[in-house]
């Protein structure tokens, strides 16, 4: 019998710096001998698309309606076409560029925290956050965050303190450095869950 894969999510302010860790933190895993499938959320499914247009202002969504999407992403994600769920009965880690986490940071100012627990509650908890704590990288203009509902580093840590008390390992890793060594770091806090 295969061994069940271990669900990684990569959380964060800079999605640029997510990918690249993302990127660098699968191929340490693969040099280990572990099978590794790399994927993000929101996806490109039909929730997702909805939630990315939302996010650049082309279309435009109540709080809840966008809660409800979001959470919709991520069931469509788990299950055929989007297979998770598949991959890890499958013995292969998933990393995943943004999930529960995200999700829950980007509403927590506009709705009800336990509401947005309680819908996610079908979804698949990661095994392991990891939470690349950096400051969001400038647009051009100079404005700061990424699209509209970009999450604060406040609602971040009111997000993660809310999923620890329901059970999630989420380990933060200081960002201020440059990629190559925040990859690093986010590769000794996974060896050290593995260990664990």
């Amino acid at each position: 019998m295969t061994d069940p894969g271990r669900l990684i999510a990569l959380e964060g302010m800079d999605e640029g710096m997510l990918d690249t860790v993302a990127d660098a933190l699968s191929a340490w895993l693969r040099e280990r001998g572990r099978r590794v499938e790399q994927t993000r959320t929101p996806t490109a499914g039909p929730a997702g698309t909805q939630i990315r247009l939302h996010r650049q202002g082309r279309l435009r969504f109540d709080p809840a309606t966008l809660a409800l999407l979001f959470t919709a992403d991520h069931l469509d994600h788990l299950r055929p076409p989007g297979d998770i769920l598949a991959w890890l009965d499958a013995g292969h880690d998933v990393l995943c560029v943004r999930y529960l986490l995200f999700s829950c940071a980007c509403l927590v100012d506009r709705v009800d925290l336990d509401w947005l627990l309680q819908i996610n509650a079908p979804c698949r908890a990661p095994d392991l956050t990891l939470f690349v704590d950096t400051s969001p990288a400038p647009l051009a203009g100079g404005a700061t965050g990424d699209q509209v509902g970009a999450p604060s580093r406040a609602g971040y840590g009111r997000c993660i303190d809310a999923l620890r008390r329901a059970g999630h390992t989420i380990r933060r890793v200081e960002a201020e450095a440059p990629v190559d060594e925040v990859a690093r770091a986010c590769q000794r806090e996974v060896a050290r869950w593995l260990k664990g």
